[in-house]
């Protein structure tokens, strides 16, 4: 119950337009009952990142499952899944970004058994980019560099040509995100 009423309302009202009061009156149950099972609001609202980061390392991990896939072909898959995650899961793709884009102190904090899992969890997803770069290398399809800092120059590219969708730039500027 607090779970499908918090989504939902974060997914209304954003995580700073959502209050605990609103979370425990749309479930039903009294405050006291919010804090059996979280210590704040930032920790139910990284519950929901949390999920989204497991569905993307799934969506992402089955693209670039298949060995035969040339290193540029994996690439694209990777792409491809981000992409696909961001449409198909934009709610999630709202949770994990939030943390991001507000610069929220809350939300980036990483003391907690929930902060520390989603760290692990970034840090998981990032390895498996960097994964694909490193492979590339040992099959002399790209060129020798440091395979972690090229998949996240690649991720941030794929963030930032998300992010400058949702700000309507890509339109602006006469490309499709495809």
């Amino acid at each position: 119950m607090l779970l499908d009423a918090a989504r939902e309302l974060f997914m209304r009202h954003g995580y700073h337009g959502t209050t605990i009061e609103m979370i425990t009156e749309k479930a039903g149950v009294g405050t006291g009952t919010f804090y059996l099972y979280f210590s704040a609001k930032s920790e139910l609202y990284k519950s929901f990142q949390d999920e989204g980061i497991d569905i993307l390392t799934g969506m992402l991990s089955e693209a670039i499952a298949d060995r035969t896939l040339s290193v540029g072909d994996k690439i694209f898959a990777a792409a491809r899944a981000y992409l696909d995650f961001y449409r198909t899961y934009k709610e999630y793709f709202n949770f994990i970004a939030l943390m991001v884009l507000e610069g929220q102190d809350e939300l980036r904090e990483q003391e907690s058994e929930i902060g520390r899992l989603i760290d692990e969890k970034t840090l998981s997803i990032l390895k498996l980019i960097e994964n694909i770069f490193t492979e590339g290398i040992e099959k002399g399809e790209c060129r020798k560099v440091d395979p972690f800092a090229a998949g996240m120059v690649f991720w941030a590219m794929m963030d930032g040509m998300i992010l400058m969708q949702e700000r309507d730039n890509l339109r602006v500027a006469g490309i499709g995100l495809e």
